[in-house]
């Protein structure tokens, strides 16, 4: 799947050799998809757009605005776990596969960006300033840790021994000193 702007969500069925662009009926900027199961699927994006797909994607309906902010990224675990980041610092959670999404209080107001990982024992939030939000009860608490690049967080990594790689706007790579394991 691709997102672009202007609701247009894209799929291949050849490995990237075409695609087809898929209904969705909105015309907001979509940031982001991930799929609780192979059936079921959520796209975030500008003034709160959430929309949910049940055959794999390849129809999509609006489900619900519960925030004017932007939403840019979003992340299940499985099933019934997900959460959504965006604008204001907001984190939304799901604990009933996206039928309810809970406000978790991130304790900033910059605009998040990305969830390199989010899981029962380890979850992990990028912020558009330096900062790292660190949960390991499925994102019901939060703690903050800045990088010290002083520039917005686009993308992260934690590899299987624990060490987080972090990528600037800058195209500054971070490396964690100590294991988050």
């Amino acid at each position: 799947f691709i997102t672009t702007t202007k609701g247009k969500i894209l799929k291949t069925y050849n490995a990237g050799e075409t695609w087809r662009e898929l209904k969705t009926n909105v015309n907001d900027i979509i940031y982001s998809i991930s799929f609780a199961d192979e059936e079921i699927g959520f796209a975030a994006g500008w003034n709160g757009l959430l929309l949910k797909t049940e055959d794999g994607g390849e129809n999509w309906k609006d489900v619900s605005r519960f925030t004017d902010k932007y939403l840019r990224d979003i992340v299940f675990s499985n099933k019934m776990n997900g959460l959504i980041i965006g604008g204001g610092g907001e984190i939304y959670r799901t604990s009933d596969g996206g039928n309810d999404w809970k406000l978790i209080q991130s304790g900033i107001i910059s605009g998040l960006t990305s969830i390199p990982v989010y899981s029962e024992n380890m979850s992990l939030v990028l912020s558009s300033t330096d900062e790292v939000l660190h949960s390991t009860d499925y994102g019901q608490n939060w703690q903050r840790a800045a990088t010290g690049s002083f520039t917005p967080l686009t993308k992260g990594i934690v590899k299987s021994n624990g060490v987080i790689y972090i990528v600037t706007h800058n195209g500054i790579l971070i490396k964690s000193e100590k294991s988050i394991n």
